[in-house]
């Protein structure tokens, strides 16, 4: 009776463990894709072996460098502003110290010039309103360099002065160096200053110059220097009448 008992508990034991291993095994196997074909259907281990396989993936190593970018445009350049410099004086160009593209600053020195006819224009008014002869000109150059000229052959009257200045090339000088740059101031009817040639002044023979043909050929510049220079004496001297301004350099004809 005894072993009947033993055999028949041990019985149970088995079968209890059969249920046990199915949930404890099958049922993993049924989540992980198992199914009741066993291992080689397509829920047993065979599917997990497929499910496994992963493409391998070999990672490169990193390069550094740079990324340049470039691109070509074409078109017109122009300024934003500009700027028209004039000297301060008229009369021939000496020296220039700069070149065409320069950066240059305010106050910079960028020619030299010379200033005979202003300078004698200046002269002959000053003896002409003031009646009396000087025997020098002081003046300031555009480079700031100060000088003292000399006014020659100085003919004195009550109503005409004119006297001469002699031309300094400086380090470009040309075959007028040295020559007497005369101005006649006379007094005339009217108001203002009035500016004319004499000899040795040529002429302009070409339209489309600042000057008309058979006009001297001073240009608009330099008459607007020779005036005001001769308005300023006029102004010292409480002068309101007209002079008449003639620029001549008799050693310069052909």
């Amino acid at each position: 009776m005894t072993k009947k008992v033993m055999a028949a508990g041990i019985g149970i034991v088995a079968v209890a463990a059969a249920v046990g291993g199915y949930f404890l095994f099958g049922g993993k196997q049924g989540k992980m894709g198992g199914g009741p074909q066993g291992a080689g259907g397509p829920g047993g281990m065979g599917g997990m072996a497929q499910e496994a396989s992963v493409t391998v993936v070999k990672a490169g190593e990193p390069v550094t460098g740079d990324i340049s970018l470039s691109t070509g445009l074409t078109g017109t350049v122009e300024a934003a502003d500009v700027v028209y410099v004039y000297a301060k004086a008229s009369g021939d160009v000496t020296a220039v110290h700069v070149k065409a593209g320069d950066i240059v600053q305010a106050g910079q020195i960028l020619c030299e010039i010379d200033t005979e006819q202003v300078d004698s224009a200046r002269a002959a008014a000053w003896m002409l309103l003031s009646g009396q002869a000087v025997e020098q000109v002081h003046i300031t150059t555009p480079a700031g360099i100060p000088l003292a000229l000399i006014p020659e052959e100085v003919v004195l009257e009550k109503d005409r002065v004119s006297c001469g200045i002699r031309k300094d090339g400086g380090d470009d000088a040309d075959v007028t160096d040295g020559i007497l740059i005369f101005a006649e101031v006379k007094r005339k009817e009217g108001a203002g200053v009035s500016i004319t040639g004499g000899r040795g002044i040529g002429k302009v023979t070409a339209k489309g110059l600042e000057q008309e043909p058979g006009s001297y050929a001073i240009n608009r510049v330099p008459r607007r220097m020779i005036r005001e220079a001769v308005e300023e004496v006029m102004e010292i001297h409480g002068y309101e009448g007209g002079l008449l301004v003639t620029i001549s350099a008799p050693e310069g004809e052909a």
